[in-house]
């Protein structure tokens, strides 16, 4: 299905002197003074911008279509002309070429575009809220299926240019507002990646991947996130916002493999260490369904904007976000205590929406294999009580969520391994309400994590 609401009608490309003032008066009277003061340069455009693997871009995700086609909002969410929003990693982008407004509107085949989903779900809360929208100037660059090293500065020697072309994109966004009398200011730069790992990891298990991939994303994001501040002529660093990925699930199937945990677990570990200090985690991606083995369904993308956005509201009000997380974990006999960070409400236990998952896919685990999960429950509005069937005698004792249970892909194609605690955003989900067969409101689900026993 699609949305319909205030569907664009006019040309394809947004002529530069009507870009800003012409055409908002008919989106609503909050957006229209929005784009009215943006044209006198009083409130730039929110820019955001994308990148990553194939999740970041418009890879197969399962339909004919992406659900959100056609200019939802013609005058406040807007991207680059003749190109749909996104630079593919293997092309080189001729950043002379970008010299016209157009609106967000996806490609008719492929998936949704996670910057299309996050921009329509913050204007559609604006409209909600009824506040008013600075307007969003969105666009991706990424490759599908690299590693990290490819997405990073050099990379366009081999022919990679998704670097180079983040840089290029960013270097045209000013000019382009400009010519229709706006401007423009980054807050985040989302990156979506973690299916594929470094290559060069020897030898290869969890700690050396951990830190090896851990290592080379915050040199990334800080590479990144100070070329785009200065690009853009703005006087601070957007934030860099992850998304924990869902993958490499499927490859490790019927038991956990901690070799290919560490990308999961090192974007965990820049998150928690960078919290506060120009690094956010968002949430996990496990709570959408998948087209393949890898790629997030086009439902999930709408599901992941509406996520994006509400982490976004956080970041663009100068606040830290914390994802739903631990905070302590405690070992008391048989009993097992980890308190969460909780955004939205309380704690709650899905049984709605994310395929069930033996424990609520919390996992237990020692060097003596002595005990097992007897019991998952909720303690308090932060807390999580764990019965296990024995006091362990092991040592080294670790839960794990969302790492060690993984369930065959089949599952009405879930990723194989998932979680189903959550918190409420309380926040109503527009997409939903539109007919969509997603949940009602945004909700928080717990990143994947291990935990070290106390």
């Amino acid at each position: 299905m699609r949305l319909s609401r205030r569907r664009f009608l006019g040309a394809t490309v947004i002529p530069a002197a009507a870009a800003l003032t012409g055409v908002g008066a008919g989106v609503g009277a909050s957006v229209g003074a929005a784009r009215t003061a943006a044209a006198n340069g009083a409130t730039p455009f929110d820019v955001l911008l994308f990148g990553g693997q194939s999740n970041a871009g418009p890879a197969p995700a399962g339909g004919i279509s992406p659900p959100l086609l056609g200019a939802e909002f013609p005058a406040s969410a807007l991207t680059f002309a003749g190109t749909k929003g996104y630079a593919p990693g293997r092309t080189l982008l001729d950043g002379a070429a970008l010299t016209a407004l157009a609106p967000q509107d996806d490609r008719p085949w492929g998936a949704q575009l996670a910057a299309t989903a996050m921009s329509f779900a913050l204007e559609n809360g604006h409209l909600a809220d009824g506040t008013a929208s600075p307007g969003y100037f969105a666009f991706s660059a990424g490759e599908g299926g690299v590693p990290l090293e490819y997405l990073t500065r050099g990379a366009e020697a081999s022919g990679h240019f998704s670097f180079v072309n983040t840089l290029a994109a960013a270097s045209r966004v000013q000019p382009v507002l400009g010519t229709a009398g706006g401007s423009g200011v980054c807050h985040a730069y989302v990156f979506i990646h973690g299916e594929n790992g470094p290559t060069a990891v020897s030898p290869p298990d969890l700690a050396t991947k951990r830190t090896v991939y851990r290592t080379m994303l915050a040199a990334y994001a800080d590479d990144v996130t100070a070329e785009l501040q200065s690009r853009l002529g703005q006087t601070f660093p957007p934030e860099f916002v992850l998304l924990q990925t869902n993958a490499p699930d499927h490859q490790v199937l019927p038991t956990y493999d901690p070799y290919l945990a560490g990308g999961v677990l090192a974007q965990l570990d820049l998150a928690r260490e960078r919290l506060g200090q120009g690094v956010t985690m968002a949430g996990p991606a496990y709570h959408t369904r998948l087209a393949d083995s890898v790629h997030t369904d086009n439902l999930g993308r709408l599901i992941v904007g509406e996520l994006l956005a509400e982490v976004y509201r956080t970041i663009r009000a100068g606040a830290t976000f914390q994802p739903l997380w631990p905070t302590s974990a405690t070992l008391r006999g048989r009993i097992v205590l980890i308190r969460f960070e909780v955004p939205g409400g309380r704690l709650l236990l899905d049984t709605d929406w994310v395929a069930p998952v033996p424990h609520y896919g919390f996992t237990y685990s020692d060097d003596a294999s002595s005990a097992t999960i007897e019991s998952v429950e909720l303690a308090s509005s932060n807390t999580v009580c764990i019965k296990l069937s024995a006091q362990p005698t092991g040592t080294r004792p670790v839960i794990r969520y969302a790492l060690g249970n993984e369930q065959p892909l089949t599952q009405d194609h879930w990723s194989s391994a998932r979680g189903q605690l959550y918190s409420d955003s309380g926040r109503p989900s527009h997409y939903a309400a539109a007919g969509f067969p997603i949940p009602p409101t945004v909700r928080h689900y717990a990143v994947r994590f291990d935990a070290p026993l106390s």
